[in-house]
């Protein structure tokens, strides 16, 4: 009798403990979605922008890399205050489902805190008091497990507020993490338009030194790059996801690469191997809202592109494609935008390279990540 009470307040005991101790909080799921929908042929990307043919007098080339360097700022500026205008509807959301998160987190909180006050702290026996107190050993085990069911329960309230609580606090973070972000778009934003303004004051001088037939260079050379930047606005490929095909890299064989549908199927290496600081910029709620990117194009968070940013470590021309490698994750990414603007502590940027979130879950993470990164061309 004595033997078998003890097993049974033990056993008691031991699940009491582990209703109050609950369990370690989820982690937070992925912000990443997998791949959905199939979609329709996509609109090749247009070839490099090349620079201005040789032989010019140096005047003019001057005056041309200058307009070439406003035309760059202009369009930088302006993708990036569609980034800031994209932050802050995510902001927005982002605030209703911190707020939602919040209510539901105190909701929990009280049920719990409730049931605490009703079964543990009435001021009358305890659970192992009730269980001694029987006056049989069938009456101490119905005892037993009716207490037992009572702690099964408890542990499903408490497990229920431990996992709301964590969902607000990730909520929260985002949210955090969001405001951040519009903090220093804003100050990009403001940067690109003091060197913009520069840039014209210099590019105003350089062409009223030039006679009629260079500035009718200009022109022409403006009116092309117009019509590339077009190409890239047709090109756009909005809304829909992109199925992927593996590829091949000649100097790594029998390692497919993953390519968006519609890509070449086979590539050169045309540079060493580099490490690159990634993170990925798009819509964390799932609720997509499109803008422009620097090239033109309209981001598509299902395609695998990324941005490069001007002056950075690695700093690549619009449509240059990168082969991307983290483990055993191997992908080929196009560069379409300019980023990131992350900066650390110290004002300084820290990340190279904002990959789109299909790139991002394709390589297996969420957040920043080194990934090995190689420019490639297609193979001939």
């Amino acid at each position: 009798m004595a033997f078998g009470r003890r097993i049974l307040t033990a056993i008691v005991a031991a699940a009491l403990a582990a209703a109050l101790a609950g369990p370690a909080p989820p982690p937070p799921a992925s912000a990443v979605p997998a791949p959905g929908a199939t979609a329709p042929a996509r609109v090749p990307y247009p070839d490099v922008l090349v620079q201005p043919p040789a032989g010019l007098d140096e005047a003019t080339r001057k005056a041309a890399d200058m307009q070439k360097q406003v035309e760059d700022l202009q369009a930088e500026s302006k993708a990036i205050d569609a980034r800031i205008k994209a932050t802050t509807n995510s902001i927005y959301r982002q605030t209703v489902v911190v707020e939602t998160a919040r209510a539901q987190e105190a909701s929990a909180q009280a049920r719990f805190d409730e049931r605490v006050i009703g079964m543990y702290k009435t001021g009358t026996l305890t659970p192992l008091e009730l269980i001694l107190s029987a006056p049989t050993f069938h009456d101490a085990l119905d005892r037993g497990i009716f207490l037992l069911t009572v702690v099964e329960r408890d542990q499903e309230l408490l497990a229920d507020a431990t996992r709301i609580s964590s969902d607000a606090a990730y909520q929260a973070q985002l949210l955090d993490q969001l405001r951040v972000q519009q903090v220093q778009l804003r100050e990009a934003h403001d940067d690109r338009l003091l060197a913009l303004q520069s840039a014209l004051g210099r590019q105003q001088q350089l062409v009223a030194q030039l006679n009629d037939q260079q500035r009718r260079y200009l022109e022409a050379r403006a009116a092309w790059d117009a019509a590339q930047q077009q190409q890239w606005v047709n090109s756009s490929f909005y809304g829909t996801d992109v199925p992927k095909v593996p590829a091949q890299v000649l100097e790594y064989p029998g390692t497919p690469f993953l390519v968006d549908q519609g890509e070449p199927l086979v590539y050169k290496v045309t540079s060493p191997p580099r490490t690159a600081i990634c993170s990925w910029y798009g819509n964390a709620d799932n609720a997509p809202t499109p803008f422009s990117t620097a090239s033109g194009r309209i981001y598509n968070e299902n395609e695998f592109t990324c941005a490069s940013r001007p002056g950075g470590a690695l700093d690549y021309e619009f449509g240059t494609r990168l082969a991307l490698t983290l483990g055993r994750n191997h992908i080929i990414v196009v560069v379409t935008d300019h980023g990131p603007y992350h900066k650390d502590a110290s004002g300084r940027y820290d990340r190279d390279l904002d990959l789109s979130k299909a790139a991002a879950y394709a390589l297996g993470f969420d957040g920043v990540q080194p990934v090995t990164v190689q420019t490639v061309a297609k193979a001939q």
